[in-house]
């Protein structure tokens, strides 16, 4: 029977079959989460694979001061073998070096215990030195990715901030530009305006309609940028706007920083101690010159067949002078100097680099503030003319060109706020964080 016809009999002997079809369950809805800089900052400490690995790299170097003073531990190795002969022949007996054994066959059984000391490594204390260098220069390059890490989120954060405005000024622009549209096809239809100035208003609100469309994509990827510096699966969040605290930095107030950013900044400091642990490198190097006192201990036990055993113990208090090794420490020690040159002139390189950072950092804040300020007026005086020349327009005292050219300046004037706004709350953040002291209170928390 095929299954067509099996199932038109199964419904004439059972009757009308109600088939009960469960909806899927639904997917649990997140609420959108309103965030502010600080929660996006303790989000980012929480989360971020950059800093994980900062921080394994300055757990590595906390071991090295440990990893130096093993040189002066005692180290003990243990022995053990089992050797079996058999020789065979007429004569079944034959003599051994451990005595006359009957049969053909001889098991051994050997072990030993070997235990070496070195009392005096000339060595150690550079090493140890060096090893306390390098922890503290992980610890100060896991605090300067921290700060890193919070100027990274800064910058996203206020990316958002800025392209929602832009959003919200794009919205605005076409309303606008429609509301042009409008009156230029009322005045049109009345016979007041040719064709023409309907043309271009539409022109005008498609290309605004145009830059709305771009302004909501790159909202779309700045918030993408967000969630993943925050690991937020939801990327409908919402921000705060934070209120900007700061004071402009006055004119004489570069110095200032200069001097904060070469006492606080912790890359600088680490590359201050890379010459001191080359320096201790050097040292250590040197030091190989120096004798080295050991001690060693030996005790090793056999065991054969036939009941023959045997144990030996030695000690020994060995000097071992490396008086010639064809020159190679003496290469070492060279290549070292100049290793020790170079980080100075890493050194004396990035101080230039930290004093560039400090200055553009300044200028850019002190730039930015007086340029939102003229933003500001530019955009009440650009609103004020759009109305006028709007006014005139519907008055027909005014050409359209006039209209949406008096838009698009008012448009530009209102991104352009949008953008500087945020840009200068960053700068002040820039400026933080170039002067080592970006967040120190949160920085201290986590740094260890």
């Amino acid at each position: 029977m095929s299954p067509r016809l099996f199932l038109i009999v199964l419904g004439v002997s059972l009757g009308p079959i109600a088939i009960a079809i469960e909806p899927p369950a639904p997917q649990p809805h997140e609420e959108p989460r309103t965030l502010t800089l600080e929660a996006a900052y303790d989000l980012a400490l929480a989360t971020d694979q950059t800093l994980a690995i900062a921080y394994a790299e300055a757990r590595k170097g906390a071991l090295e001061p440990a990893s130096a003073m093993t040189r002066l531990l005692p180290t003990i190795t243990g022995n053990a073998s089992s050797n079996r002969s058999d020789r065979t022949g007429a004569n079944r007996g034959f003599t051994s070096n451990l005595g006359n054994v009957s049969g053909g066959a001889l098991t051994t059984n050997q072990t030993s215990l070997n235990l070496a000391w070195p009392f005096v490594d000339f060595t150690l204390l550079p090493a140890y030195r060096r090893g306390k260098l390098i922890s503290e220069s992980s610890r100060l390059e896991y605090q300067a990715a921290i700060r890193q890490t919070l100027y990274s989120v800064a910058a996203a954060y206020f990316e958002v901030l800025s392209q929602q405005r832009i959003v919200r000024v794009s919205e605005e622009t076409l309303r606008l530009a429609e509301e042009n549209l409008t009156i230029a096809r009322k005045r049109a239809d009345a016979g007041a305006v040719t064709r023409v100035d309907v043309l271009r208003a539409q022109a005008s609100a498609e290309e605004n309609r145009r830059a709305l469309i771009q302004a909501e994509n790159d909202l779309i990827v700045g918030r993408n940028v967000l969630g993943n510096l925050l690991d937020l699966r939801n990327r409908d969040f919402t921000l705060v706007d934070p209120q900007s605290s700061k004071a402009h930095p006055a004119e004489d107030a570069l110095d200032g920083f200069l001097v904060t950013a070469f006492t606080e900044r912790e890359d600088l400091k680490a590359r201050e101690l890379a010459i001191l642990q080359e320096t201790e490198r050097r040292k250590e190097i040197r030091a190989q010159y120096a004798p080295v006192v050991s001690g060693q201990a030996s005790a090793s036990g056999t065991q054969a067949s036939g009941n023959l055993n045997r144990s030996d113990w030695q000690a020994v208090l060995a000097i071992r002078f490396p008086f010639v090794d064809s020159g190679q420490r003496a290469i070492e020690l060279k290549r070292q100097g100049l290793q020790v040159e170079q980080s100075q002139e890493n050194y004396a390189k990035f101080r230039e680099t930290v004093q560039e950072e400090v200055t553009n950092a300044f200028v850019a804040v002190r730039g930015l503030r007086e340029t939102v300020d003229a933003l500001e007026a530019q955009v009440d005086a650009e609103s004020q003319a759009y109305q006028d020349v709007q006014t005139q327009y519907r008055a027909g005292t005014a050409r359209s060109i006039d209209v949406l050219d008096a838009l698009r300046t008012l448009n530009n004037a209102r991104k352009d706020l949008a953008v500087q706004i945020y840009g200068y709350e960053l700068a002040l953040k820039r400026l933080d964080q170039v002067t080592g002291v970006l967040e120190e209170e949160r920085v201290r928390k986590v740094a260890p």
